[in-house]
């Protein structure tokens, strides 16, 4: 069959063959932007303030937050962002907050959290001593109030240790309060909801798992609080950090987590291989014994 021509109503018509396209040249490669150096300039500014390494992070993340660390500081450019932070410290952290992205929820990954109630908990029933429980970069402390509830679930709370740690004060002070928008439990299920004590738009979470955790500022990249810890998360950090520093916490982390326990990381999170962790559920892994 001749494939140039077309047949209609008994008539042929030749198709027109298709003319060589044009070499267009490979467009130059762009030079860097000159906004990068102020970038730069002003990103070491703000992490030596933090007291956080800057290197550990992947340049790309940070320069994705940037736009939205500069809306919030009301500044037209990293240079106006820099002025502003140097007149007025008490902004820092709150820049940070927003740089780093700090996001928590209340029971996040519904999924995670059956298996914690389903898997976990049981496991740590059997044991006869308190139960050690760290969320390390805990931004605003949802996550662990979410543990804190499981245990109390159970019986356990009484005899748990919590600990959250986060390198931003701000965060501490926040998570510290248990105080939170009404927003933030809006999507919960009603036997969760029943928990919380409700003040026109805002939410108190009860005063025993409050009195049950215990907060403070830590830089999870120079500080490893030492264990052993039964339970143990760290979630949807290690994406943002470069692959050296992330191996590098990975390492500490394991290293205090008790013999058969439980690591809880993000969904886009990948402990090293050969950790002697073995998953056990989505987001979840058991240290060998």
């Amino acid at each position: 069959m001749n494939l140039d021509c077309i047949y209609f109503e008994g008539l042929t018509r030749q198709r027109p063959r298709a003319l060589p396209r044009p070499r267009v040249a490979a467009p130059a490669r762009s030079r860097p932007s000159e906004e990068e150096p102020e970038a730069a300039r002003f990103l070491s500014f703000l992490f030596e303030r933090l007291g956080v390494s800057l290197e550990a992070y992947r340049t790309k993340a940070l320069h994705r937050r940037l736009p939205a660390c500069l809306r919030f500081l009301r500044a037209k450019d990293c240079r106006s962002a820099e002025a502003l932070l140097a007149s007025r410290p008490d902004l820092v952290s709150a820049a940070g907050s927003v740089m780093l992205l700090g996001v928590t929820e209340f029971c996040r990954d519904r999924a995670v959290f059956d298996a914690l109630q389903e898997i976990v908990l049981p496991a740590l029933e059997t044991t006869d001593r308190r139960s050690r429980v760290w969320s390390a970069a805990c931004s605003e402390g949802r996550e662990l109030y979410s543990i804190a509830a499981l245990l109390e679930g159970v019986g356990l709370l009484e005899r748990a240790e919590l600990l959250g740690t986060d390198c931003r004060a701000d965060a501490i002070a926040r998570a510290a309060r248990g105080e939170f928008s009404a927003e933030s439990v809006a999507g919960l299920d009603p036997g969760w909801q029943r928990h919380f004590q409700r003040e026109q738009n805002r939410v108190r979470v009860p005063a025993s798992w409050r009195l049950a955790i215990r907060w403070k500022v830590g830089n999870l990249l120079t500080t490893t609080e030492p264990g052993p810890w039964d339970l143990l998360l760290w979630r949807n950090m290690a994406i943002y950090l470069t692959a050296d520093a992330a191996t590098r916490v990975w390492r500490n982390l394991i290293h205090e987590l008790a013999p058969g326990g439980w690591l809880v990381c993000g969904k886009a999170d990948h402990p090293p291989k050969h950790a002697g962790l073995a998953r056990v559920a989505p987001c979840i892994y058991r240290k060998h014994a």
